[in-house]
């Protein structure tokens, strides 16, 4: 279930073990946590505001990792537990949100905006420099 803020909430109905993989903004995608899902006790599979938090700390970097942030945005359910790779389990879901992502893009194309007016502002600012100096 996801909530109106972005969160995706899960709880286990079953019997049967049910292991959930998400990646946290401490760790990376490879050693995410594996949780198992305790019956009738809902789990917060994917937090939007750490995610929020990930996407501010990348854009203050120098070289920022989206592809590791994009990454947060998918979890997945095993219904089998012992294999530590996802696609070595005989029954698993994938989660992905697609809001977080989508926020993610939003995101990205407003730094890339506000970017190339930068630059263009700077290139115009060269440009009349460079006009001056020809007309002395």
């Amino acid at each position: 279930k996801m909530d109106r803020v972005g969160n995706i909430m899960v709880k286990r109905i079953s019997k049967g073990r049910i292991v959930c993989r998400r990646s946290t903004d401490h760790c990376e995608t490879n050693n995410a946590k594996m949780l198992e899902l305790e019956i009738d006790k809902p789990l917060k599979l994917f937090d939007m505001g750490k995610f929020q938090h990930t996407i501010s700390r990348e854009m203050r970097r120098d070289n920022p990792d989206w592809g590791k942030v994009r990454q947060q945005a998918i979890s997945s359910l095993a219904f089998v537990q012992g294999c530590p790779e996802v696609l070595d389990q005989p029954v698993w879901i994938m989660v992905v949100n697609i809001v977080a992502l989508d926020l993610l893009r939003s995101r990205l194309d407003s730094v890339k905006k506000v970017t190339l007016a930068a630059d263009d502002e700077t290139v115009g600012k060269i440009g009349d420099k460079q006009q001056g100096k020809e007309e002395d």
